[in-house]
C-alpha cells in the first residue's frame, strides 16, 4: 500500500513496478489436454479447451498484459482433434473456451468457425468475447459453428462503461428536471451503484433467463418543493424488459424512485 499511495502522490515508480507489461510471451502448450484426469461424474460435463492465450485488446483493468506479451494460438487442427476426441468418448458435450476473448482472434478465428461448421460435431459451446467485436454476421457464424452463449464483460473500472456513470446520468437529469421545474437544483444523493447479474438455467441447447439482470441505485432524492411535488417517478421503459431497475432509499430518505426522466 505505501508503494501505490506513493504513485498516487506523483512519487516515481519503483524498480520492481507494481502494474507493467509482461515479459514472457505469450505460448500454447506442447502437450494436449487430457481430460482423463477429472473423476467421472464429479462434475458438470462442461470441458474447457483452449484456442488461444493473451489477447489483443489493452483494457486498463486486465491482467493479461501483466502475465504475458501477444498473442499465441493453437493450430486449428490440434483444437478440432481435441473437439473430436471429446464428442467421440462423451457423445453430445457443452465446451467452453477459455480465451480471454475469443471473437478478436481475427483470421484465426474464422479458420476455426470454418472447421466447427464443415465437421458438424455434436459439440455446443460457450465463449468468452469482446462486446466491440459482436455484429449481425459474426453472431450466425458462431451460432452455425455450435456457439450458444457469449460472455461479454462489463468492468466498472473501465471509461465508458461505468456502471457509477449510470447513477450520474440519473443525477444530471434529475437536476436537469428540476431547473425546468423549479429554477433550482434540489437536494438529491445518487451515489451508490449495484448491478446483479440475474440467473439463468442453461443446458444442451437451452437457454431460460429466470430472474433479470436488476440494477438498484441507492440514494435519496427530494419529492417536492413549496408543496409542489416532484414528479420524478417512472415505471421502467418498455424497451429493456429485461433490466429491472430501481432505486433504494437512504434511512430517513422520504421517497425510493423507480427511475429518473432521462432528458
Amino acid at each position: 500500500m505505501p508503494v501505490i499511495a506513493g504513485i498516487a502522490r506523483g512519487g516515481s515508480r519503483p524498480a520492481t513496478r507494481v502494474i507493467g507489461e509482461g515479459t514472457a510471451t505469450a505460448r500454447m502448450d506442447s502437450l494436449a489436454p487430457d481430460y482423463s484426469l477429472w473423476p467421472a461424474g464429479r462434475y458438470f460435463p462442461v470441458f474447457p479447451v483452449e484456442f488461444s492465450r493473451g489477447c489483443r485488446q489493452h483494457c486498463p483493468f486486465c491482467t493479461d498484459p501483466v502475465l504475458r506479451r501477444g498473442v499465441a494460438v493453437d493450430p486449428v487442427e490440434r483444437t478440432m482433434a481435441t473437439l473430436e476426441t471429446l464428442a467421440a468418448g462423451n457423445g453430445r458435450i457443452w465446451v467452453r473456451f477459455v480465451d480471454s476473448s475469443l471473437s478478436s482472434l481475427g483470421t484465426s478465428l474464422d479458420r476455426l468457425l470454418d472447421a466447427m461448421t464443415a465437421a458438424c460435431l455434436p459439440v455446443e459451446w460457450g465463449a468468452y468475447t469482446y462486446p466491440h467485436d459482436i455484429d449481425a454476421g459474426l453472431t450466425a457464424r458462431l451460432a452455425r459453428a455450435g456457439c450458444r452463449a457469449l460472455f461479454l464483460g462489463i468492468e466498472s473500472l473501465a471509461q465508458g462503461v461505468r456502471v457509477g456513470a449510470l447513477a450520474e446520468r440519473m443525477s444530471v437529469a434529475y437536476s436537469r428536471y428540476c431547473l425546468q421545474n423549479f429554477g433550482a437544483v434540489l437536494h438529491h444523493n445518487l451515489d451508490k451503484v449495484y448491478l446483479r447479474g440475474g440467473h439463468c438455467r442453461t443446458g444442451l441447447g437451452a437457454f431460460e433467463m429466470t430472474a433479470p439482470v436488476t440494477l438498484l441505485i441507492g440514494g435519496r432524492v427530494s419529492t417536492s418543493f413549496g408543496g409542489q411535488p416532484a414528479g420524478h417517478r417512472r415505471p421502467p421503459s418498455p424497451s429493456s424488459p429485461g433490466i429491472a431497475t430501481r432505486c433504494a432509499s437512504r434511512p430517513g430518505s422520504t421517497s425510493p424512485c423507480t427511475a429518473i426522466p432521462a432528458q
